[in-house]
């Protein structure tokens, strides 16, 4: 299967990193004299801007099976974008094409209400393309209404993305790839809407120090029914944690409340009921990792009713946003258990990866689910609850440029994932384990590799363009690497 060497990678990288919706656009083709379309049209009037596909509102991806299927039928497709809730944003387009009419007109506006903050901005043929995030409120497309060359994308709407080539033959290019993309000013969001948006400025509203967590995990909850992207929606908890909370919860409270929420919210495509199970709490089901659930060695030692309970207290912790009250007469009656002296002696092993907590502003010790799987010592006990028969395998990793210098202890072999972020994969790439160079050479980049870890990586904030297997010598006599 034979891919575009800049379409296809972008449009990946865009749906996994920005996780915007994407779907092929026809092309230009033919040189500055003769330009025409990819498109069957003898006269297109939108040279490179029509979608390839029908009803591509709907279709627009961020799989990369599909962007590969879509890719490797028209290799030379540009790439565009559904605006809007779909993917979270919506496009000012600064058009200069009559004489710089555009940039003129956000120049005047920007005098009246003020500047507009640094965000995600690419080059287009004639002009800009500058990125916010969705409010959560209707933004309707238009072209010219805010002002004399400003069009805006927003609802049904779609922008081309870089690297994407426009009927003038340039290509688009991004000013700030890295940038994030910021919130609109308020007096932006006047003009374009009719229906209110919360003001991330005021003052109102304000999250008292006892009522942090709940409200926060309300907020996010909220955020996901609008079904904008995950990073606008981590964005937009950041600032309300910021903006709103008397005493900011640390961020990094915050990203795990996000993270706990995207692997689990679904938002029903019907409206509940007022009395309907999922509109009183989006959390009514929790996932189950099967291979985790096969490997993880402490869950294969519980006994059958020992698993029993920790399923059920699992799914009360689930509800109740990870935690339990510390209590054993409470858990007794939550596990569902026949015998209350066997569970006091042994339920702690059900609940192995829980640790007791202060929850914020509240009295009292409850049980948080930590999300850490290491076997733990219980009181009165001398050796780890599940001990080892030998000392687990390590890796430690140092980058330098091209060079990885690795240092590992009981580990035979691993796989180094490679990301063109990192790496210059044009150029040797070094490995060296334990003192001894164990490959220098030119990596090949491989698409498979980056659909495999793009699939795999849950919060897609890298892309893997190619792997190294490396095998480590083993230590005379020992039977295992070094």
């Amino acid at each position: 299967m034979t891919y575009s060497t800049k379409m296809l990678p972008e449009a990946i990288h865009l749906a996994a990193k920005r996780q915007f919706k994407i779907f092929p656009l026809h092309n230009p083709t033919g040189d500055a004299k003769e330009r025409g379309c990819s498109c069957p049209k003898l006269q297109c009037d939108r040279i490179g801007k029509h979608p390839r596909i029908k009803n591509h509102l709907n279709r627009a991806t961020t799989d990369p099976a599909q962007l590969v299927d879509w890719w490797a039928a028209s290799p030379d497709a540009n790439i565009g974008i559904v605006t809007g809730k779909k993917s979270g944003i919506f496009v000012l387009d600064v058009d200069d094409k009559n004489a710089g009419s555009g940039s003129a007109s956000l120049h005047k506006l920007e005098q009246a209400n003020g500047p507009l903050p640094e965000t995600l901005t690419a080059r287009t043929g004639d002009g800009r393309h500058l990125y916010f995030q969705h409010p959560g409120v209707t933004i309707k497309t238009t072209n010219g209404e805010l002002a004399d060359g400003l069009d805006v994308k927003g609802e049904n709407g779609s922008c081309n993305a870089p690297p994407s080539v426009h009927a003038n033959g340039k290509t688009y290019q991004w000013v700030n790839a890295e940038a994030k993309i910021a919130v609109a000013p308020n007096w932006l969001l006047d003009l374009l809407t009719q229906e209110d948006v919360p003001d991330a400025d005021g003052d109102n509203n304000v999250i008292p120090v006892g009522q942090r967590n709940d409200a926060m995990y309300a907020e996010v909850c909220a955020l996901f029914k609008t079904g904008a992207s995950r990073e606008s929606i981590l964005r937009s908890a950041l600032d309300i944690n910021r903006n709103r909370c008397q005493q900011p919860l640390p961020d990094s409270e915050i990203r795990g409340m996000v993270a706990s929420v995207a692997n689990t919210h679904k938002p029903s495509k019907a409206k509940p009921s007022k009395t309907s199970r999922s509109s009183r709490n989006p959390l009514y089901w929790f996932p189950f990792d099967v291979h985790s659930f096969f490997a993880d060695q402490h869950t294969q030692t519980l006994t059958a009713a020992q698993l029993g309970w920790r399923i059920r207290l699992m799914a009360f912790a689930w509800q109740n946003r990870g935690s339990l009250v510390n209590d054993a007469d409470a858990l007794f009656k939550l596990a569902n258990a026949d015998n209350k002296k066997q569970f006091k002696k042994s339920y702690r092993r059900a609940l192995y990866d829980f640790e007791a907590v202060t929850r914020d502003g509240e009295s009292g010790r409850p049980i948080r689910l930590s999300g850490r799987y290491a076997p733990t010592v219980l009181p009165g006990e001398s050796d780890a609850m599940f001990p080892r028969q030998r000392e687990s395998g390590r890796i430690d990793l140092i980058r330098t440029g091209n060079r990885v210098d690795a240092k590992s202890r009981g580990v035979a072999a691993f796989t180094l994932l490679l990301s063109p972020d990192q790496f210059d994969l044009n150029r040797a790439v070094t490995v060296v384990v334990n003192g001894r160079t164990l490959f220098d050479g030119i990596v090949q980049r491989d698409i498979r590799t980056l659909l495999k870890w793009a699939a795999r990586d849950n919060d897609r904030t890298m892309l893997f363009a190619a792997e190294l297997q490396v095998a480590v010598p083993l230590r005379p006599g020992s039977g295992q690497g070094q």
